[in-house]
């Protein structure tokens, strides 16, 4: 039996199958699905690769772990063909000067600014811009012409950290993500289905206990943790 997904207007519920929901006959037609059907066939994919992409932070990372368990357990054969790709998009947008670089990740970051000899009071967040009281004291005033002789005197970096990729330019996302000549594409893949299932299962699934119990049994031993 197929999957069912609930859909309302108002007061009104209706349960259709899962391949009839609009979103998923988009995705199925791209990736080869037969309409209003489950069957899967290979030879009508409109593109040998199938890439998706999400913002670079851990919210996208979210968003990436959602489609993942989409295409794993409604387009397994996605993966076992080697089709799906995941795009990866820049986290930062750093300029000192007329130089130009985009860092994937904090090491990144810091390997640039290391690279252009800047520490932390060399650098400017354009996206967090300070807040102005209007208000002016004499040692506010020495203050800040102090600042501005340090900022003479050390090279000047401006860093923009992508909160989205609606932030991007339409070139910028061309060049840093999407140029078949300098795009990273991950292709996904799975090496043991048995450990793959019992992983989204326990981290996907609809069960509360699994996930709490993994989380406790590995809050100590987190790496990637943004807060």
């Amino acid at each position: 039996m197929a999957d069912l997904f609930k859909m309302g207007i108002g007061s009104q519920v209706h349960y259709i199958p899962l391949y009839r929901h609009p979103y998923y006959e988009g995705l199925g037609y791209q990736a080869g699905l037969c309409p209003n059907s489950e069957r899967f066939y290979e030879e009508e994919m409109c593109l040998p690769m199938h890439p998706h992409m999400t913002d670079a932070d851990v919210d996208g990372a979210h968003i990436r772990t959602l489609l993942l368990t989409l295409f794993f357990r409604y387009f397994p054969e996605l993966i076992e063909g080697g089709h799906l790709y995941i795009a990866q998009p820049p986290l930062f947008k750093m300029t000192k000067g007329k130089d130009i670089r985009y860092a994937f990740t904090d090491a990144e970051r810091n390997a640039i600014l290391k690279e252009w000899g800047v520490e932390d009071q060399g650098v400017e967040n354009v996206d967090e811009p300070e807040e102005d009281t209007g208000e002016a004291t004499e040692e506010g005033e020495e203050t800040e012409k102090v600042e501005k002789e340090t900022k003479k005197k050390a090279p000047r970096v401006s860093l923009q950290r992508y909160k989205g990729l609606g932030e991007m330019n339409a070139d910028q996302l061309w060049d840093t993500t999407m140029d078949p000549e300098s795009r990273t594409m991950l292709q996904v893949t799975m090496d043991d289905v048995e450990r793959a299932d019992a992983v989204f299962t326990t981290l996907m699934g609809s069960e509360v206990a699994p996930r709490r119990k993994f989380i406790q049994t590995h809050a100590k031993t987190v790496k990637n943790l943004d807060v």
